[in-house]
């Protein structure tokens, strides 16, 4: 570390206020990775000296901006966008990301050559970086993306050099889909055959890796730069198919034609979850923080979860039905462990959202609480009455013309009761919730969040 700061320092004296940014956000980005019981000679925790550092980067590209785009504040502005992704708050990354995309833009960095001189490597690994992850923003937080799929650059081979090696056709074709998906969410009305179309290409990229791809587990005696790249690309992947069918997963019980998307959504929360649980297996990559992917995995888990407590039945075998609670088990104690390494709060709350269900679903009320409410962001709220010692929980089945409004009881222990977050309540921009996903999300506790929230979606389960 010592080493790094040095080097960072000689950047800084170079003058440019773009530049010293840019050596402030990467020193905080390797901040940020520690450990944080880990012992700086700075005189600050390490949160608070990644604090210190961004809103000095901040101030610095400020002035930046006052006397023209360069390609350093570019660079600067997806760092910081890269760190509010580890924080969790991908409002704040989505302004950053666009902020790097607007002065690319200005740049040209769009165009694949400027004055019939082809780009260079920076260049084009640069805007690589930022519309791909800007798309990914996008797609979470259902807003438009800056680069149309009618660019040139978005039909064909990825340009090349690529920042994502041998991944880097799988990630490139998955990130242009992100902007079918986008469009697809702000089609009115909504056009199920968009979701048909997306699916088939989605099937369709995991033809660009081999079959041993998908199926092989990751070496661990291989460097750990290795083993992310690849599981984040398979990570990736299912998230795009998990979000596509995500909006239609709860439709499944009224309208059939929906129940390939049910169990789309139910296969793909499966391969997010099993693929982030190897990635943790790695050596060291405990330490990995990264708050947005946590919160991503955790939200597959609650995918699992809800299908469980609402659809037992719809399970083919009861070995698929304990396969699912030993990954949702083991998802619990990934995210626990992660938040004790790295205090993470996304991951402490996703640990003990899921383990609090767990307790519901076998019955017990290990946890000694009456009632737990919270509302995650971007998925919904969760309320859980657990069984009261000494009164048998009764047991009731569920009739398939049941509406959602007049919900089944389907569970035999406890009382649980999902509201879906709906698409068009603009979560992060409607609200005081400044932390984003590191808030306490179960601050709600005693408050009548109805009077904020439309729910779309409402069942119980006991």
């Amino acid at each position: 570390m010592g080493m790094l700061t040095s080097g960072c320092y000689t950047v800084i004296e170079l003058g440019s206020p773009s530049i010293m940014a840019k050596a402030a956000l990467f020193l905080s980005l390797c901040i940020q990775q520690l450990p944080q019981n880990e012992a700086l000679s700075m005189g600050l925790a390490p949160k608070a000296l990644v604090t210190t550092y961004m809103r000095a980067a901040g101030d610095l590209l400020d002035i930046a901006t006052g006397i023209r785009e360069t390609i350093d504040a570019a660079e600067a502005w997806l760092l910081e966008s890269k760190l509010y992704v580890n924080m969790g708050k991908p409002r704040k990354a989505w302004l950053s990301i666009r902020r790097a995309a607007n002065a690319s833009l200005l740049l040209g960095l769009h165009r694949p050559d400027k004055d019939g001189k082809s780009r260079s490597e920076r260049e084009t690994s640069l805007w690589a970086q930022i519309w791909q992850n800007e798309r990914l923003c996008c797609l979470m937080l259902g807003l438009p993306s800056a680069m149309s799929n009618r660019h040139p650059l978005m039909s064909g081979d990825p340009p090349l050099p690529s920042p994502d090696g041998i991944y880097a056709p799988l990630r490139y074709r998955l990130c242009v889909l992100m902007g079918d998906m986008i469009e697809r969410n702000h089609e009115s009305p909504p056009n199920y055959l968009s979701t048909v179309k997306i699916d088939q290409d989605l099937e369709q990229c995991r033809m660009l890796m081999p079959d041993d791809f998908w199926t092989q587990l990751p070496s661990l005696d291989r460097p750990l730069i290795d083993i992310y790249a690849c599981q984040l690309t398979k990570i990736v992947y299912f998230l795009c198919v998990m979000m596509l069918h995500m909006p239609l997963m709860l439709k499944a019980s009224t309208h059939k034609r929906y129940e390939h998307s049910r169990a789309s959504a139910q296969d793909a929360a499966r391969g997010v979850i099993t693929n982030y649980l190897l990635l943790r297996q790695a050596a060291d990559a405990e330490y990995i923080i990264c708050e947005l992917l946590d919160f991503q995995v955790f939200s597959a888990g609650m995918i699992l979860m809800v299908n469980l407590l609402r659809h037992p039945h719809h399970l083919s075998t009861q070995e698929s039905r304990v396969e699912d609670l030993r990954l949702l088990e083991a998802l619990a104690e990934a995210l626990n462990r992660t938040a004790s390494s790295m205090h993470c709060d996304v991951a402490r709350q996703g640990s003990h959202v899921l383990t609090l269900l767990l307790h519901v679903q076998r019955g017990s009320n290990a946890a000694g609480l009456d009632t737990f409410v919270a509302v995650m962001p971007y998925f919904g709220r969760v309320k859980i009455s657990f069984p009261i010692k000494g009164i048998a929980a009764t047991t009731t089945t569920e009739d398939a013309n049941t509406s959602l409004a007049n919900p089944p009881h389907i569970t035999t222990t406890g009382s649980v009761q999902f509201s879906g977050w709906s698409d068009d309540q603009d979560f992060a921009m409607t609200t005081d919730f400044d932390e984003e996903l590191v808030g306490d999300w179960s601050a709600v506790m005693g408050t009548d969040i109805d009077l904020d929230y439309d729910w779309a979606h409402f069942f119980d389960g006991h």
